[in-house]
């Protein structure tokens, strides 16, 4: 697993911003786990996999205004 250090001012409450971060790196780690399997599943090529990745990253910044992300 990899490790990012971050710069964190000093106003900032630091519990709410780890739990912040530890749901997101979850989330993010699903929808990869998902688009993996999907990719396993759907036995599709290198440059379909590409499109296919370009069109979940569009659903998903939708999604993210639909809800206000």
């Amino acid at each position: 697993m990899a490790e990012i250090i971050l710069n964190v001012p000093d106003e900032l409450p630091l519990p709410s911003l780890i739990a912040r971060l530890k749901d997101l790196i979850a989330e993010e780690h699903l929808k990869w786990m998902l688009f993996i399997k999907s990719v396993d599943v759907l036995a599709i090529n290198e440059t379909d996999m590409k499109a296919f990745e370009e069109m979940r990253d569009v659903a998903w910044m939708e999604k993210k205004k639909e809800f206000g992300l």
